[in-house]
């Protein structure tokens, strides 16, 4: 049968172990029923573990930006594709995040706008984008031009994709109490029912021990209780 849904993650450099590409291996079997494959982006194949397919690239760019890898059209997949940050937690079913938004793609707000923490330089955040491959073929054709410069750009990967899409291809934004930040929301508030991913941008990690002494949760989704 063929697959028509892709899971995929980024694993460059040393911030992140295969380890972590295994705790999203399995958190997206034990939240997935419908058929999909899995894929990671790296630059050294023992970093994606035992997980699904690997695809390792020529380019490799500094830190956050070897994620435009995701928009090139040469991906060993087809049909679907849901980006996954390596630093998101998995908390209940992701089936409706393949088709959210219908054949429009879809990413997240903001969370900094949404807390009114200070004047985003973006309006996405990019721990979570869905996209038919090659759909945004022209945000890395446009990237691998001269990514010397625009690595610099203000607010990394999802600036520069705001940038490209937000006149020419907005987004549809997933409905913001299924995604949710831990570091400005779980973690003051507790984990809600409608939470379908918890995302653990900047500090702390889900495998941190004081993330794994007090969220329960979190040991759960991990599979470690």
């Amino acid at each position: 049968m063929q697959v028509n849904n892709y899971v995929v993650c980024v694993n460059f450099g040393d911030k992140y172990g295969p380890e972590y590409v295994e705790n999203l291996y399995e958190m997206v079997a034990d939240n997935c029923t419908i058929p999909y494959g899995f894929l990671t982006i790296t630059d050294d194949y023992t970093k994606s573990g035992r997980s699904g397919t690997t695809f390792v690239p020529e380019e490799h760019f500094d830190g956050w930006w070897n994620k435009m890898h995701i928009y090139r059209a040469d991906l060993p997949a087809h049909g679907n594709i849901l980006y996954l940050d390596l630093d998101v937690v998995i908390t209940g079913n992701i089936d409706d995040l393949f088709t959210y938004g219908g054949n429009n793609w879809a990413t997240l707000n903001d969370f900094i706008r949404l807390n009114r923490m200070m004047t985003p330089k973006t309006l996405y955040n990019s721990s979570v984008v869905k996209f038919r491959v090659g759909e945004l073929e022209h945000v890395w054709k446009t990237f691998i031009e001269d990514p010397h410069k625009y690595s610099k750009t203000p607010g990394g990967d999802q600036a520069f994709l705001h940038k490209h899409t937000i006149l020419t291809k907005p987004p549809a934004f997933y409905p913001d109490e299924w995604i949710t930040s831990y570091r400005w929301d779980i973690r003051h508030n507790g984990l809600k029912d409608t939470t379908k991913i918890a995302v653990f941008h900047g500090v702390p990690n889900p495998l941190d021990k004081e993330v794994l002494e007090k969220e329960l949760w979190v040991r759960k989704a991990l599979r470690l209780s």
